[in-house]
């Protein structure tokens, strides 16, 4: 259960490290413009997953606009930070302040849903995750890994 826990907090930490640093980017001299696009749809597509997955779990009109404005919060405080970094993604320190954010907006996320939901969100949440191909790396297009591997037998 502590490990099933942490990985998706670990899924969640990332998918937000994401979201934060996708609108960051700036074109690199490597045509870092499409990774940038990459990236923001990918935070999109973790947001729509997240939305999607609220309303599956038919929530009371009180815990949606608290949900909805915990949201906000934690979007103006990723936005502030990038602001406040102007695009150095790989400091140490902001990587740290982006994972205390993360967690406690996970706090505050579970006190709305309660132990339930939470439980709910969180296994809705990381099936959503695997079948869109989240968390598995850079495994290639082969189910057996990276490109150019068999396929595993399952």
């Amino acid at each position: 259960m502590k490990a099933r826990n942490a990985v998706l907090a670990s899924l969640a930490c990332a998918t937000m490290l994401v979201a934060a640093i996708a609108p960051a980017q700036g074109a690199g001299p490597r045509g870092g413009a499409a990774g940038q696009g990459d990236r923001a749809a990918m935070a999109k597509k973790m947001e729509a997953t997240h939305q999607a997955v609220l309303k599956k779990l038919n929530l009371s009109q009180k815990q949606n606009q608290e949900i909805a404005a915990l949201d906000k919060k934690r979007a103006d405080q990723m936005k502030a930070l990038r602001d406040k970094n102007q695009g150095n993604n790989r400091d140490a320190a902001r990587r740290e302040e982006m994972r205390k954010m993360q967690q406690d907006y996970r706090t505050s996320l579970e006190k709305i849903l309660g132990p339930e939901k939470s439980k709910q969100y969180r296994d809705l949440m990381q099936a959503e995750m695997k079948k869109q191909g989240f968390g598995q790396g850079r495994q290639g297009n082969k189910p057996g890994g990276k490109p150019g591997n068999k396929p595993t037998s399952p």
